[in-house]
């Protein structure tokens, strides 16, 4: 069958005329315009009795609200500045995403700015960091869009899957969702201590991890000049990070003894002490250990051997360690009592356990993209001027790290995830055992 003759162009030649209607020679040579309105109305005039658009279904905007007073805001999630949709990556994301109430709102509920909420609607709930805005209306409640759950932003999975009364279209704000303070149950409201020693050494995932579970954290700077807590009195576990510091070297850093005794006094209560690098050789010292320079620098994902005592640790119990992020030049000595738990094979002493619920990590396991991505740099600014660290770590050998971190950095992110729920654990567990480990 011809083409023309399947179009069947004669009852248009009979309403628009033989010199209308296009035929396949003149389509061959040139385009076509159909002879017809390209909107549906002209001079601003639709064709209905009224001259008007006519919906096709009635109806009454006043029966479209769905007031329920167990979930009074609106949500609105608004597109970032900061992003174009989802396209961040893991390390961009923070710890939770934020809400925002307005400022009497949040006050009538009890709730205060900067603490975690848990957001409800009538499908799921999820937590969010609570933001205080003046001028905001009432009944709505604010959020950017474009977070990932798996980096625990899933305020998105509290909108329903419905369509819209007219039209049949996806009405995004109709999600109506309520702003409460988080339960007192499980690891929310647990309060951990993070220590950090420098800006290169930020806590990284492992903080995320503990916030997105719930926990909160105080971040106290010491070698910045601000004062340690003189007790473990208010927080439920301790956190340590690393930094360039050297863990024997009290004249360089005259806080150290104060957090040696610090991160004893946890540990004899119950709880949780956990120690990253420099983190980890404070941790030794504190229980007896020796610290030493290494006399070479350890950098990139390192493979770690498992050892027995892991099997029935309860915080790595049940877990293969992957590769892990390594950078530092100094070690220790096992304190007396300590149960080695992962092991290296050129700095032996990765991950122990030690006293009642203490635990110390050479590697990083707290690293993202963005931290490694600064190391990097900073690498190379020292290979520039050390001969034997460039034979060491050669430029072959950082293009293979890059070309696998997107792997390297998730495998590392989902072990993190799961030390940092299984530690949290010990500190709910010292929690419900009365604040001592159940012992008195």
């Amino acid at each position: 069958m011809a083409l023309g003759q399947a179009l069947d162009l004669s009852p248009e030649r009979q309403r628009f005329g033989p010199s209308d209607v296009a035929d396949m020679q003149a389509l061959k040579t040139a385009p076509f315009r159909w002879p017809a309105p390209m909107v549906p109305y002209a001079d601003r005039t639709f064709p209905t009795p009224s001259g008007r658009f006519r919906l096709l279904t009635s109806m009454d905007p006043a029966s479209l609200a769905e007031d329920d007073p167990m979930y009074p805001y609106a949500l609105l999630t608004v597109a970032p500045h900061g992003h174009i949709c989802s396209e961040r990556t893991m390390a961009e994301h923070s710890s939770l995403p934020e809400i925002a109430l307005g400022a009497a709102e949040a006050q009538a509920r009890g709730l205060t700015a900067g603490e975690p909420v848990l957001v409800k609607s009538p499908v799921g709930q999820a937590l969010a960091v609570l933001r205080v805005r003046e001028g905001l209306r009432p009944d709505v409640a604010v959020a950017e869009r474009g977070g990932w759950v798996k980096a625990g932003h899933g305020l998105n999975r509290l909108t329903r899957d419905l369509a819209s009364k007219v039209g049949q279209g996806t009405p995004y704000y109709e999600t109506r969702v309520s702003v409460q303070p988080c339960p007192g149950g499980g690891p929310s409201g647990l309060r951990v201590l993070v220590v950090q020693h420098s800006d290169m050494a930020p806590g990284g995932n492992f903080v995320k991890w503990l916030e997105r579970a719930g926990a909160r954290t105080r971040v106290v700077a010491p070698g910045k000049g601000q004062a340690l807590p003189d007790s473990p009195e208010g927080f439920d576990a301790l956190l340590v990070l690393g930094g360039p510091q050297q863990a024997w070297d009290d004249a360089a850093s005259p806080f150290f003894p104060a957090l040696l005794a610090l991160m004893r006094a946890f540990d004899a209560l119950g709880r949780p002490v956990a120690g990253i690098c420099l983190g980890a050789q404070l941790l030794a010292r504190a229980h007896g250990g020796t610290n030493r320079a290494m006399g070479f620098t350890e950098y990139g994902f390192v493979a770690l051997e498992r050892l027995p005592e892991a099997d029935a640790d309860p915080v790595l119990g049940g877990l293969e360690a992957p590769a892990l992020m390594e950078y530092h030049e100094d070690t220790f000595d096992l304190p007396q009592g300590a149960a080695l738990l992962l092991a290296g094979a050129d700095c032996r002493n990765q991950c122990f356990r030690v006293g009642r619920a203490s635990y110390g990590f050479q590697f990083h396991l707290e690293s993202d993209s963005a931290i490694i991505a600064d190391w990097e740099r900073r690498l190379r600014a020292d290979l520039e001027k050390d001969p034997a660290l460039r034979q060491r770590y050669p430029e072959a050998f950082l293009a293979d790290m890059a070309s696998r971190l997107p792997v390297l950095a998730a495998r590392q992110d989902a072990f993190c995830a799961q030390v940092a729920r299984n530690w949290l654990g010990l500190a709910q567990a010292a929690r419900d055992a009365g604040g001592d480990g159940g012992q008195a």
